[in-house]
């Protein structure tokens, strides 16, 4: 029992130890102890916390810094309430703990540095305190601390949020400000009056004053296009409306005028209250000028076009209508079964010549109508069978005089395509052309067909004088021949492969050519789509023919012919009346119309040029189908587009091109006769 209650008396007496203890740490943590003694082999030590220190305690508890005494390890031995609220932590909490809890563990060797620094004298240094989540930048000032037997580090922590901060809003106004004074657009601000607050370079350049404190308006006059003043929807923009790409005008010093473009919107408080607006003018004078150029160019490019236009039809007309009586009188003659057979070839000659120089004439427009995409098709389902033998015939005489030898190897099977009939024949006349011309006598022409997948291919090869490799790349450009000696031997323009390149791509194909070399022949190969045909879709060969009565001959008709060109006018005539009609020629508008009235109810057809010396055949037609109802065909040396849809709007039943072929005109009256 000794033994236990020694043991208890033991106890209780540590108890009340620990107890005096803890309240000796209490009263020193809330300043309630003056001095400390403690016990040591030197015997009793005395440590004044107040009394001769109570005034220099004030002022470290009262300072806008921290204050804080570390021994070496970094325990913290005092520290001010201002510490306490910079690390985040009541100051009861800070005595004895560590200052490396108050920082992340990167920046551990950084203070571990102002420490081992301010043991040897002072160091100081910025960095970041951890509070809770947050991070508050400081400066360290560290300083040894002469306390005896005990290594102590005194730092003083100076709080540099605030600093930072203010830093922060002059380093933003320094920028707010560079980039409002040196913005390119000028920029003005005005209050809820209209007054201009501020104004940046750009905008006092344009006024060539400092605006400041004027009224908007009376500072930047800007007008509309008329030169009339320009009123600004300042009042919306007040109400929270933002305005956009106003266009203005501006008067300015040097007597020019400044081309702008305004926008507006409101300027805004903290709170969102509107102070008043900020303006944006945007000087758009060189691009304006810009525009007007390229409109001014455009203009006179459309304009240059447009007598390019007007220059090729006048052209066309002029070259063509010497033509037509030339083509009237052997259409004539070849009719008159008393000539001698010399006779019609010499005729076939002179014919075949008026007609190859129409075709120049029509290359040269078809290639302006390439060039501006004017070039139109009318599809219809075709049968390249019978493209390939109506092209034939027009070279069967060439070749036999020059005994070329043909060979004909056409696939099986269906050969339709959608496409315009006329102008893929022209594509094969022009390739069937060129072979005949460039191959010598005896040679072989060989035109093949052939399916690749949903095209069908024919390739026109022949055993001509060949295609140099450096010209291949070109043989397909306008004006190209190849050597300036081929153009001289054989002739032509060159347009011919240009043109017929354009129609074959137009149809959604391709042109290629291939040759071996000089004197080894070419190989043109033309690849068409041959799918996508409208359901229900037959050539036009193949269409029923419409019932009819019975065979229907060719009656005699009175005719008006109205043509200026007094050659043309008499072959025509004669021609006409060679046909069994009955002709009245007029040589203009007025006389024209005046045939028609003596005629009135009388005349069954006009054949009209279009070109007259007192106004258009156009007009005259118009009046005479307005008057009269009377059909007309056009007969004119103008071909383009626009002229031929300019001729049906006006009531012709039909144009025809200068020179006329006497089978197209013979066509022409009967089916415009039946209606």
């Amino acid at each position: 029992m000794t033994n236990e209650t020694a043991i208890a008396t033991e106890v209780e007496d540590l108890r009340n130890r620990v107890r005096e203890a803890e309240e000796t740490l209490s009263a020193i943590r809330h300043g309630e102890v003056d001095a400390l003694v403690v016990q040591g082999a030197q015997g009793d030590r005395v440590f004044t916390l107040k009394g001769a220190d109570h005034s220099y305690r004030i002022f470290l508890e009262e300072m806008h810094e921290g204050a804080a005494t570390l021994t070496v390890d970094g325990v913290i031995l005092y520290g001010n309430r201002r510490f306490a609220e910079i690390v985040g932590i009541p100051l009861e909490d800070v005595i004895g703990g560590s200052i490396f809890h108050f920082v992340r563990d990167a920046v551990r060797p950084t203070l571990e540095a102002i420490l081992s620094s301010g043991l040897a004298g002072a160091g100081k240094g910025e960095l970041t305190f951890l509070k809770g989540e947050e991070s508050v930048p400081v400066y360290l000032a560290a300083s040894a601390l002469p306390l005896e037997e005990v290594e102590a580090v005194c730092l003083v922590v100076t709080d540099l949020t605030e600093q930072k901060r203010n830093q922060q809003l002059v380093d933003s106004e320094r920028l707010a400000r560079s980039i409002f004074e040196n913005a390119t657009e000028a920029i003005v601000v005005c209050d809820l009056e209209e007054r201009v607050l501020r104004a940046s370079l750009s905008a006092r350049r344009l006024c060539s004053c400092n605006p400041v404190g004027e009224r908007f308006s009376d500072a930047f006059p800007l007008q509309e296009d008329t030169a009339e003043p320009l009123a600004l929807p300042f009042a919306s923009v007040f109400q929270g409306e933002v305005v956009q790409g106003i266009e203005a005008a501006l008067p300015v010093s040097s007597g020019e005028v400044c081309q702008l473009q305004v926008s507006a919107g409101p300027l805004l408080a903290p709170d969102d209250q509107i102070l008043g607006c900020v303006l944006t003018l945007t000087d758009v004078t060189g691009r304006r000028n810009a525009e007007l150029e390229a409109d001014r160019a455009r203009r006179e490019a459309e304009a240059a076009n447009q007598a390019k236009d007007h220059f090729l039809a006048t052209l066309s007309h002029e070259l063509r209508t010497p033509l037509t009586p030339v083509l009237a009188v052997i259409s004539g003659l070849q009719q008159d079964d008393r000539l001698a057979e010399d006779v019609r070839a010499q005729l076939a000659m002179v014919r075949r010549n008026v007609e190859l120089e129409a075709r120049l004439i029509d290359d040269m427009l078809d290639l302006t109508r390439i060039s501006r995409g004017k070039l139109e098709l009318h599809r219809e389902v075709a049968d390249l069978r019978q493209v390939l033998e109506d092209s034939l015939q027009t070279v069967t005489k060439e070749l036999t005089e020059k005994r070329l030898r043909l060979v004909m190897d056409l696939v099986r099977g269906d050969h339709r395509v959608w496409g315009d009939t006329p102008r893929l024949t022209q594509v094969f006349w022009n390739l069937f052309s060129n072979a005949v011309k460039f191959t010598p006598e005896d040679g072989v022409m060989t035109v093949r067909t052939r399916r690749d997948g949903a095209d069908l291919v024919v390739e026109v090869s022949d055993t001509g004088i060949g295609i140099e490799s450096d010209v291949l790349e070109t043989i397909f450009d306008a004006f190209q021949q190849g050597e300036l000696g081929i153009t001289r031997r054989f002739g032509g323009l060159g347009l011919g492969l240009a043109i017929t390149k354009a129609i074959v791509e137009l149809h959604g194909g391709s042109l290629a050519a291939e040759s071996a070399g000089r004197g080894r022949g070419a190989v043109f190969s033309v690849r068409l789509p041959a799918g996508n045909l409208p359901a229900g879709a037959v050539p036009e060969r193949d269409k029923p023919a419409q019932t009819e009565a019975g065979p229907q001959e060719a009656r005699e008709l009175s005719i008006l012919l109205v043509e200026d060109h007094a050659d043309t006018a008499e072959a025509m005539s004669e021609l006409l009346q060679a046909l069994g009609h009955q002709v009245t020629v007029a040589g203009s508008v007025a006389s024209g119309l005046a045939a028609a009235e003596r005629q009135a109810g009388r005349l069954d057809l006009v054949l009209s040029d279009l070109g007259l010396p007192d106004g258009s055949g156009v007009d005259l037609m118009q009046e005479l189908h307005q008057r009269y109802g009377v059909r007309g065909i056009a007969l004119s040396g103008y071909g383009m587009e626009e002229d031929v849809r300019r001729s049906l709007e006006a009531g012709f039943d039909r144009h025809l091109t200068k020179p006329i072929n006497l089978q197209a005109l013979q066509a022409a009256i009967q089916e415009t006769a039946r209606g």
